[in-house]
């Protein structure tokens, strides 16, 4: 389900910290230690591999990842609109991702496990005052293995 925006409301970034958005497009910044290389999603500040402190450094993920599971969600919390689909997506980097997926129907049997999936943003709900709250989504990448 896409959510219209009025050309006025001009969404908020509801993670700062986790998603970049740059002329190239969203990125989703984690964090990579420097000294045995893990990478990390959400950035951590001690690394959960090696327990370096002062190791972590900002760090960029890839756009793409794969499918791991879904669920379709029926019953929304407060500020989201159902149904819609969540996941865990695997980034090539490592992390184990949680988000909302776009581009497809809220059905059972929409997605497969071990799909491709590309990062994408789009409203994923409304914040107390009403105002759309932009977060990362990732969305099948089936268009583009058609067109190559």
């Amino acid at each position: 389900m896409v959510e219209e925006v009025s050309a006025a409301e001009q969404p908020l970034n509801g993670w700062p910290a986790l998603l970049e958005l740059t002329p190239a497009g969203p990125a989703l910044i984690g964090s990579r230690c420097n000294s045995c290389a893990y990478v990390a999603f959400p950035p951590m500040a001690v690394c959960p591999r090696c327990f370096g402190e002062e190791t972590m450094e900002r760090f960029r993920l890839s756009s793409r990842a794969t499918l791991d599971n879904y669920t379709v969600v029926h019953q929304a919390t407060k500020g989201f609109t159902a149904p819609y689909i969540q996941a865990f997506v695997r980034m090539p980097e490592g992390p184990l991702v949680f988000t909302h997926v776009a581009g497809c129907e809220p059905i059972d049997g929409a997605l497969t496990p071990g799909e491709p999936m590309l990062l994408t943003t789009g409203i994923i709900k409304r914040d107390v005052q009403g105002r759309p709250v932009l977060g990362y989504k990732f969305r099948p990448s089936r268009e583009t293995q058609t067109h190559a």
